[in-house]
Order: structure tokens, then sequence, then C-alpha cells
């Protein structure tokens, strides 16, 4: 006979992580595509008209806002073994949040353990990163793949990190090159690392020891970014549109109020309230937040500085060293949200980061009721236990809404009904007749003039289509008023 005890004993966790995760995200493979960015990217990497060229990847003519060719080779991998099937392409998104879940699970054991012997804490851990309704964006949409591969990369140097392999440096400067070369958020993993060490080695040694490894880890980690810049900047004099947008940006000011909660010193507070808010109550889910009650979260984020105050008076830092982790791990999404660089300000998918750190926090946190309330362990785990069915009912229903372009467009119109962007791709995926009233909303609410020029674009083919010329010649006029470019001039 065999003796598998070892095997049970020893990976059985593993395992069932695998099962829960593959189950609960299985609608992905059945998904479809979605009518922003996915068709438009699957069409143009099957286009054969379209040379690919890996070396104009890396080291590109252009200076575009988008600068992540490891992700670009994975899309341009994908098209190769798929071609047109978008299941593949789901199917690689699948496996990488599965890759992410594994990574986090190594990462979690090892943090876990400096704490407590307990077995289960990983594991829950793990399963509240893997389930969260908040990984749904990234999983499910096929071009929402940058944030699950920056996201491995981070992971895999995070691990790195705690490892005791050597020349660890090297491997974990690589493997934030290719995050950063994936895409921009995985600037996030420097700061952590810097934070987790300074805090271990403080308690381990001393002051002056945790400044002079913190030092250290400080030029190590320069490089990959260093790498990154002058891979990303082609003509060294000049900065590329998105670093420039994101550095130079000014949030724009309303003059209907005397009181202007868009000045930074508001926005970016309120900002992060609202992702910390997120992470511990992620409904509503939205695909399309183009605006937050700013007054709110800044006067949460008062209340959460106050609390977090009070607690340094008392010494207690815990709570402060994670909600710092935490912030650094979304702080890239600050720059997104002030230079409007995103169709949305604010995204979902630009958590998926910050989950696994959410959730190695909110383990520290049951391990603390844990060991303060010793007679209250099992109620704990009945708590846990629905927290998991929770997420996991809301991320399966969440998963079957994304499987379909026009329940997730109705689904979004439903909490955005406000955005003209909204409004217009609502249109689009009902087409025809159906479509018309919200072609014409979104040119009556629509600000941002890169969509108000598309819906008016609808409604001239529809005119055209019924031989109203009068109204054709008036539209194709706003069109081109409203943004004259080549393509706008084609189509008109």
């Amino acid at each position: 006979m065999i003796d598998l005890s070892f095997f049970q004993k020893k990976h059985s966790r593993t395992i069932l992580i695998l099962i829960i995760t593959l189950s609960i995200f299985y609608p992905v493979l059945s998904g479809r595509t979605i009518s922003l960015d996915d068709d438009k990217l699957i069409m143009g990497l099957n286009n054969p008209d379209n040379s690919i060229s890996i070396k104009n990847l890396f080291f590109r003519p252009s200076i575009n806002c988008y600068y992540r060719p490891f992700l670009a080779l994975t899309f341009i991998i994908d098209s190769k073994i798929w071609l047109l099937e978008s299941s593949g392409y789901h199917l690689t998104n699948y496996f990488l949040h599965v890759f992410n879940v594994l990574l986090f699970f190594l990462i979690a054991q090892r943090i876990c353990s400096n704490y407590s012997t307990s077995n289960y804490l990983p594991f829950i851990c793990t399963l509240l990163f893997a389930l969260h309704p908040l990984t749904c964006e990234s999983v499910a949409w096929i071009s929402g793949r940058s944030d699950l591969l920056a996201t491995f990369f981070c992971l895999l140097a995070f691990n790195f990190y705690l490892s005791k392999i050597k020349g660890k440096e090297l491997l974990i400067a690589l493997s934030i090159l290719l995050g950063l070369l994936s895409k921009e958020s995985a600037l996030s993993v420097i700061p952590i690392i810097l934070i987790a060490d300074f805090v271990l080695e403080y308690k381990k040694n001393n002051l002056k020891t945790a400044l002079k490894s913190t030092f250290k880890w400080v030029l190590i980690l320069l490089l990959p970014a260093i790498v990154y810049l002058w891979l990303r900047m082609p003509v060294m004099t000049r900065l590329d549109h998105g670093i420039e947008k994101a550095i130079t940006s000014k949030l724009s000011t309303d003059v209907s109020t005397g009181w202007n909660w868009n000045l930074p010193i508001f926005y970016i507070p309120a900002t992060i309230a609202f992702y910390i808010k997120k992470l511990f109550c992620p409904l509503p889910l939205n695909f399309a937040i183009c605006k937050i009650n700013l007054p709110l979260y800044f006067f949460l984020f008062l209340f959460t500085a106050i609390l977090n105050g009070l607690l340094i008076v008392k010494k207690q830092y815990a709570c402060i060293f994670w909600l710092c982790i935490i912030v650094a791990a979304f702080f890239p999404a600050l720059f997104v949200a002030v230079s409007k660089m995103a169709w949305a300000p604010f995204a979902e998918r630009y958590l998926y980061l910050a989950i696994p750190v959410w959730a190695l926090a909110v383990g520290m946190l049951i391990l603390r009721i844990q060991t303060a309330y010793p007679a209250q362990e099992n109620r704990l785990k009945v708590i846990i236990f629905f927290i998991l069915l929770f997420f996991s009912i809301i991320t399966f229903s969440r998963l079957l809404i994304w499987n379909d372009n026009l329940a997730l467009w109705e689904d979004t119109y439903k909490k955005s009904p406000d955005s003209g962007k909204v409004v217009y791709k609502y249109g689009e995926a009902l087409g025809g007749q159906k479509g018309l009233p919200y072609f014409k909303k979104a040119v009556a609410t629509c600000k941002d003039e890169d969509w108000k020029d598309l819906s008016l674009l609808a409604l001239a083919q529809e005119a055209l289509n019924n031989k109203k010329y009068d109204s054709v010649y008036e539209y194709v006029d706003r069109i081109l008023k409203i943004k004259p470019v080549f393509d706008n001039y084609c189509k008109a």
C-alpha cells in the first residue's frame, strides 16, 4: 500500500485552494470579449497587415502613454496560439490569477509562521485574496491582464525577499523590472519591501541597523526603476506622454460651489479612503467608477487619521504599519485619479495588488482576536466561513455578468447613469433603434470630448440610413468641431 498521509498533510490545503479558486472563477473560460479594448486588441493582434517587432516593443520609436512590452508579448503569444478564439485569452488570465494565489500562499505561510503555529491562518488569508470580489475585473476582462501580470512579478519579488537564497537581490531586481514592463503599478512593491524591511530589521536589531538595511535596499530597488525609465524614454531629453501627464496634470476646479473639493489636499485623501473602504466593503461593484463622494471620503480619511493618532499615543503601531503597506500597494492609482489618464479615474482593478496585502492584514487581525479571546475561536471560524462564502457567491455572480457584454454594460449603466462614456457604450451594446436614445443622452450629458464625438457619429450614421441628410451634416459638423482628427475626417 502507498502511504499518502505525508502528501495529505503537506499539500491538502494547497489542493483545496486550487479547487476552490478554479471552481469559483470557472465562468471566466466561457466569457466573451468586452466592447472596450478587447475586440480591438484581438483583431489588431490577428491583423496580417500589422507587423510585430519585438525590438520595437521594448525599444519603442514613439513616446505614447503606454509602455508595457512584456504584457504585449503575452498577448502576442496568445494570438499565435488562439487566433480569434477569445476563450484562450481568458484562459491565460484564469491561470495567472491561480499562479498569483499560489505565490501568495507561499508568502502567507512564511509571514504567518513568525507569528503563529496555526496552520489555517495562511489558508484563510489566501482564500480572502483568491475570492475577493474586486479581483473579478482583472481576471474577467482580457485587457485587465496588466494588473494580473504586474502583481505576479511583485509577489515573486517579495517571495524572493523573504527567502534566504543566494543572489536574491538580482532576482528581486529582475522581477520588479518585469513587473514594470507589464504595468506601472509594479512600482508599488518598492515601498512595500522598504517598509517591511525597516520594520522587520528594527524589531530584530535596532534603529541604526534598520536604517542601514533599508538604505541598502533603496540602492538595490532603484536599479530596476532606473533601467525601466531608460527603456521607457527613447529620447532621454524628453519624458514620454504617460509620465508627463502623470506628474504635470492638475485637478479640475469646481467653480459652481465656494468650497472646492477637487483641490489635491481634499481629493487625494478622499481617494485613499475610498480605496481602503473598497477593500473592506467592495459592494457595489462597478466597472466604471467615474466619481466618488469627495466630502464623505475626506471625512472618513480624517476619522481614520485620528484613530491612528490615538494608536500612536498608545504605542500600538501594527494597524498603522498595515495601513501604510495597503496604501503603498495602490499608490500608483492616485496618479491615475489625479491626472485622469484612464477613462475611469477610479477602478476596482487598480486594487488587485492591494488585495493580498489587505488579506495579510486581516489575517493578523484574526490572530490578534484569537489570542485575546481564545474561548471565541469557534465563533470566529464561523464568521470567517460566512465571509468567504459571501465572497464566493458575489464573485461567481459577478463573473457571470462579465460573461456577457450587454449584461456588463447594463449593470454599469444602472450604477453610473450620469457618465456619458457609459451611456454611449450601453447604447452601442444595445445596437439598432434600442441604442439611439442612449446616444442622444450621451451627447447631452457627456463632458468628455473623446466620447461625445462617437455618440454623434452613431447618430449621424442612423440619420444617413434614414436619408436625413440635413441632420447628417449637422452631426458631422459638430463631430469635427469637437475632435478634428484624421479618423473622424475619414468617417465623416
